[in-house]
């Protein structure tokens, strides 16, 4: 499991970038994967599928 951003951000558009490690720096395995967005009450779980 990886945190990528954890405060605030103001309203609009935002990017976040993903480098394929987990929290303490190790490459994961190719695979999917799920990742949550939330934003005040509204949350969205999507999946990724990583290729190596």
């Amino acid at each position: 499991m990886k945190t990528l951003i954890n405060d605030n951000k103001i309203a609009g558009v935002h990017q976040v970038q993903w480098d394929g490690k987990d929290d303490v720096g190790q490459k994961v395995s190719k695979g999917v994967y799920l990742y949550r967005m939330t934003a005040g009450d509204y949350s969205a779980t999507k999946k990724l599928i990583l290729l190596k």
